[in-house]
């Protein structure tokens, strides 16, 4: 585990904690899905109609969430080949451009997340009986959580950076 932990406001590691558990009980209730799925379709030879669109649903707020909380711990995909052969002085400005990029990626997930989701809110998703934008209002919230997260970021500064296996040195 990295030193380099954010000091985020009471509520906001309350939100944090919250989609954290959030994400866990969503992949306990996407594999019971997809078991019933399978069970379904070799033991009863009836395949639940339901269960592959719920469980496409559910990994969508899964993947989104759960990439906010990877932009928040700082264990997100990086590309660091170019980064490590850089003096400190330059993985500091590259640490800074990288968290004012992803401030940007989460501020555009939330703004046109908004807008897809409105754009399809009228569509029902057949076997569920839901609103299409139910599948794309995981795109704002995570996108307002990463933009959350690196403003924090940005304020408390880069401190000891993570190698690639997420630990400081």
């Amino acid at each position: 585990m990295s030193n380099n932990t954010l000091k985020e406001p009471r509520w906001l590691a309350w939100i944090s904690h919250s989609a954290g558990l959030f994400c866990a009980v969503l992949l306990v209730v996407m594999t019971a899905i997809i078991s019933w799925q399978i069970f379904g379709r070799y033991v009863l030879n009836d395949t639940p109609k339901w269960s592959e669109q719920l469980a496409g649903v559910l990994m969508v707020y899964l993947t989104m969430i759960g990439g906010a909380l990877a932009v928040r711990d700082q264990v997100h995909i990086a590309l660091t080949f170019f980064h490590d052969r850089f003096s400190p002085a330059w993985q500091r400005r590259c640490w800074y451009l990288i968290q004012v990029l992803l401030l940007g990626f989460g501020a555009v997930m939330a703004v046109y997340g908004v807008r897809m989701a409105a754009l399809v809110h009228e569509w029902t998703i057949p076997t569920l009986g839901l609103s299409q934008g139910a599948n794309y209002w995981a795109f704002p919230v995570s996108g307002v959580l990463i933009v959350v997260y690196c403003i924090l970021r940005l304020l408390s500064g880069p401190g000891e950076q993570p190698d690639a296996d997420g630990e400081t040195p």
